[in-house]
């Protein structure tokens, strides 16, 4: 299910111990207040790794079950990377599951399904689809109040992944100060900023095939501590804007690329003088590169080494006229 669905959950499966299936780390922690609202009452909870439940004899657990808080607390344990568990666990966790009027829950935290699968015929599970770009949309638009194109290009710079959107979007708050809406060039001033050269420097470069501006510049964002994925999300979505361009222009609309674009009128302006230096074929090799280069980013030699790919990238895209 969505993990709004969850969120608007009555009840789940009578039991004391349950298979929560959950892949990103952010929605996990969120996911406690929805628990403590299905299980009723008060609920202490702690989290735990199999090392740290592991000290925890089972005639501990047991007693712990059976025994009531003098602060009328329940005792609530999340279990993070359970698949790692001693399949022993399954026994004396299956006698916890049968308790009557429990003082003690237990989910078990797994990222997919596949890693307790021999465990799912024995406990209640409850699964979280994965996350998808239209949800991470869907959360940028609900929590922080920002359009979908500036909430798609807050995800193509920076991912999907919760934690880090939820890390970079509290900064664009405070950066706005709540005032106004967040737009693209507070993402660009903020997020993929370089001390040394201004929000466009990157844009510029590319858009004017200037090779070693681009060169230098993504030299300096690397160095700042900018992620080489950030920078990469940043290219893709220029290219994309540039490759839209090129085809309103070749089709006599090179007026229309700030409404169809979704671009501000200078950077209309930039775009439509820019795709008079690429053919559609370099436009459509372009995209290979970034393809390629999001494969290689996820090697670990690339990781190590980012600005030699990014050089190898954008010598085949800008380095010589097309």
């Amino acid at each position: 299910m969505k993990f709004p669905a969850f969120q608007q959950l009555k009840e789940v499966t009578k039991g004391n111990v349950y298979i929560f299936v959950c892949d990103d780390d952010f929605l996990l922690e969120e996911s406690e207040q929805v628990w403590r609202r299905l299980f009723g009452g008060e609920w202490n909870f702690e989290k735990l790794f199999p090392k740290e439940f592991g000290s925890i004899s089972h005639s501990e657990l047991v007693a712990s079950a059976g025994t009531s808080s003098l602060f009328g607390e329940g005792r609530a344990l999340m279990l993070k990377n359970a698949a790692k568990l001693p399949k022993k666990n399954l026994t004396e966790l299956g006698e916890i599951n049968s308790l009557d009027n429990s003082s003690l829950k237990i989910l078990l935290c797994v990222s997919t399904r596949r890693a307790l699968q021999a465990w799912v015929k024995t406990f209640a599970v409850v699964e979280i689809d994965p996350l998808t770009s239209a949800d991470v949309v869907h959360w940028l638009k609900q929590r922080y109040d920002v359009r979908s194109d500036v909430a798609r290009y807050i995800i193509e710079s920076i991912g999907v992944e919760l934690y880090p959107l939820y890390g970079e979007m509290e900064k664009l708050k405070t950066y706005v100060k709540q005032e106004r809406q967040i737009e693209m060039k507070d993402v660009d001033v903020l997020i993929l900023r370089s001390e040394r050269y201004g929000p466009f420097a990157l844009d510029d470069a590319l858009l004017g095939k200037d090779y070693r501006k681009a060169v230098r510049v993504i030299e300096a964002m690397l160095e700042e501590g900018v992620e080489p994925l950030q920078i990469l999300g940043k290219l893709a979505n220029l290219w994309r804007k540039l490759f839209a361009s090129w085809q309103l222009v070749e089709q006599g609309k090179g007026s229309d690329i700030a409404r169809v674009v979704g671009v501000h009128d200078f950077v209309a302006s930039k775009l439509r003088k820019a795709v008079l230096n690429f053919t559609a074929e370099a436009l459509v090799e372009g995209f290979r590169e970034l393809v390629e280069l999001d494969k290689a980013l996820k090697t670990t030699a690339a990781r190590i080494h980012p600005q030699c790919s990014f050089n190898s990238m954008l010598w085949k895209m800008v380095g010589t006229r097309s």
